[in-house]
């Protein structure tokens, strides 16, 4: 099953000292037409030693939206 993306929301965002939660609702369109949504978190520590000043410290999670 193949699927397009179809939108990416920027739901919350705390930061807790070095450390920022990012929350995502992601919607992707599949081959079948139907819209399925996901809530995707982030956790990142902000590092100087990393490309873009922040390292994933949590594995990213992916849970069913609205739920």
């Amino acid at each position: 099953t193949t699927s397009s993306p179809n939108s990416v929301l920027l739901e919350s965002e705390k930061t807790t000292g070095k450390t920022q939660t990012l929350t995502y609702v992601l919607s992707s369109r599949e081959s079948d037409g139907q819209v399925q949504s996901n809530r995707l978190t982030l956790t990142l520590k902000q590092a100087k030693e990393a490309t873009y000043g922040y390292l994933l410290v949590k594995a990213p999670q992916l849970s069913p939206y609205p739920h």
